[in-house]
């Protein structure tokens, strides 16, 4: 079976360890980076999803614009800048705060980034439990999800 277009394999023994080769090859390669990126906070041991409330934190996404100067984020678009056309930007979501800020990225001075534009940006919220096509709960393959199992 082809994978990827560069080599065959005949078994999935074989694919499977070529792709453990293939991660501890990337592993190798990013050692330094993962050893120095900062530590992660542990997931709380109580933790309870609660669909009802309203996301808080902050997303970021990098985007290259349009050729009018805008960007697709969350599947919206906004105008960013007409002169920073087919340019990097990073788009900082801020939940908590109800905006989304874009940034202008630049090779030449990676930590000069200036605030190009800034939007009113309210969250989707989308009916996840008891929605057209079944309910998340016992019969889903998870089991027992949804605010009925909490």
């Amino acid at each position: 079976m082809p994978i990827w277009g560069c080599f065959w394999v005949d078994s999935l023994a074989e694919l499977q360890a070529r792709s453990a080769r293939y991660i501890a090859a990337s592993y190798g390669h990013a050692a330094i980076r993962i050893e120095t990126d900062p530590a992660r906070l542990p997931f709380p041991e109580i933790w309870a999803f609660d669909p009802k409330a309203k996301p808080v934190g902050q997303l970021v996404f990098l985007r290259r614009t349009s050729e009018r100067g805008t960007a697709e984020v969350l599947g919206r678009t906004y105008e960013v800048d007409r002169h920073w056309s087919h340019r990097l930007v990073r788009a900082e979501v801020d939940l908590t705060a109800g905006c989304i800020r874009f940034h202008a990225l630049r090779r030449r001075d990676p930590t000069d980034q200036p605030v190009l534009r800034e939007h009113p940006y309210e969250p989707v919220m989308h009916r996840i439990w008891n929605r057209p096509g079944g309910n998340i709960g016992s019969s889903h393959p998870l089991g027992g999800i949804g605010p009925e199992h909490s």
